[in-house]
């Protein structure tokens, strides 16, 4: 049946463990790649949903903590580099909005105090110069 394989010389056939499915030939079970994921017994491996990774031979995708979010090839998190932010799930890292600031891994973006304004890349913030407010 689907998800099953047929072992050599034997009169049955077994399911295929959680992040594999049958290979072609149904012979063998093989990994779900990069970014895809089966359940005990599936024929095929599903595509995690594009804000959520799964290394090769996966059962489930996540969701990626805050800070983070997926690679392009979805097999792991990213962190988000200075300058952006993303809230836990996110689907990628988010640009500060002008005034504001995130350090790398951050979750949300902050707000410079007054007389402050963010430093060159959104990492953190600066004095105002001299004459300006």
């Amino acid at each position: 049946g689907p998800g099953e394989i047929a072992e050599a010389h034997a009169s049955y056939c077994v399911l295929c463990p959680a992040g594999q499915v049958p290979t072609e030939s149904g012979a063998q079970c093989t990994n779900c790649p990069v970014g895809r994921h089966s359940y005990l017994g599936k024929d095929t491996c599903a595509k995690c949903p594009s804000n959520q990774v799964a290394e090769e031979g996966s059962e489930e995708c996540e969701i990626c903590g805050e800070g983070k979010a997926p690679a392009s090839d979805q097999r792991d998190c990213d962190t988000c580099p200075e300058g952006t932010s993303a809230i836990p799930g996110s689907e990628n890292c988010t640009t500060c909005l002008a005034g504001a600031y995130a350090t790398s891994g951050s979750a949300m973006c902050s707000l410079c105090a007054d007389g402050y304004i963010p430093n060159e890349g959104a990492s953190g913030c600066q004095h105002c110069h001299r004459g300006h407010f």
